[in-house]
């Protein structure tokens, strides 16, 4: 028989829907979070992998997966020592604000760059005074519409700043003109 430690997330949550509850103990819980703790103390977040394993065998993405899945029947010292590490309950809502905190930002300085500039093809390289990096955004959006993809109202925000930002840069290597070799006789030997 397998030990709890053993069992994924899935076959837990199957227990459960059973009625089983499986005792993990306090030992299994607080080996768990001290891998946490680790991976966080070396990360800086707990974005861990759901394959993610420890190098001492604990399968740290899964347990992260299922505390995610579990929250609400966590004990609240649980929840908080979790949240102390800066867990994401919801990651998928967490990368759907970061997102539109960066359309924002984007928006804001591509405004800012058409007020000083009067129009919205900024060299790749642009950075903006506080360290936004307008010039690639607008190269990805430009370059990649399949991976970096925009709404069509996002496009409408951008075509109102400027109808032609989609355009490569003036200066872009690909538009500049290639000047002209001067012709030099061949010498004779």
């Amino acid at each position: 028989m397998r030990t709890a430690d053993a069992l994924t997330a899935k076959q837990r949550g199957e227990l459960a829907m059973l009625g089983m509850q499986i005792n993990d103990g306090p030992s299994a819980w607080e080996r768990y979070y001290a891998a946490a703790a680790a991976f966080h103390h070396e990360h800086g977040h707990l974005k861990v992998p759901v394959a993610y394993v420890t190098p001492n065998g604990i399968r740290l993405g899964t347990w992260i997966r299922f505390m995610r899945a579990t929250r609400d029947s966590l004990p609240e010292r649980k929840r908080q020592r979790l949240d102390a590490l800066n867990m994401i309950w919801k990651p998928r809502q967490e990368a759907a604000k970061a997102r539109q905190a960066d359309w924002e930002a984007a928006v804001a300085a591509a405004t800012a760059y058409v007020q000083d500039h009067g129009h919205l093809r900024p060299l790749t390289r642009y950075v903006t005074s506080d360290g936004y990096p307008l010039g690639r955004r607008l190269s990805r959006w430009r370059s990649s519409p399949l991976s970096h993809p925009l709404t069509a109202a996002q496009r409408a925000v951008l075509d109102a700043l400027d109808p032609d930002w989609a355009q490569p840069s003036q200066s872009s290597p690909l538009t500049r003109p290639v000047p002209e070799m001067a012709h030099h006789p061949r010498r004779s030997s």
